[in-house]
C-alpha cells in the first residue's frame, strides 16, 4: 500500500517523542529515532524493509512512495 513505509517513519518518531519506555530519557529516544530513520532510508535499510515485504516503486512511476506487495 502507496505511503505504509512513511508511515512507517512517521509511528518511530511518534514512538521517540512520546511513547518511549519511562527509563529511556527523551534525549536517548531523539537519539534512537534518527538513528533508526537513518538506517531505514540507507541502503541496508532499504534492503530490510524489502525482507519484511516493501518495494520501492519504478522510477519512471514518478516521485511515489514505497508501496507493500
Amino acid at each position: 500500500m502507496t505511503g505504509e513505509v512513511q508511515g512507517l517513519y512517521h509511528k518511530i518518531i511518534i514512538w521517540c517523542a512520546t511513547g518511549h519506555p519511562p527509563y529511556l530519557s527523551s534525549d536517548m529516544a531523539k537519539s534512537f529515532s534518527d538513528y533508526l530513520l537513518s538506517f531505514l532510508k540507507s541502503a541496508e535499510g532499504e534492503r530490510f524493509l524489502q525482507t519484511l515485504g516493501y518495494v520501492r516503486l519504478g522510477e519512471s512511476t514518478g516521485d511515489k512512495l514505497n508501496a507493500k506487495i
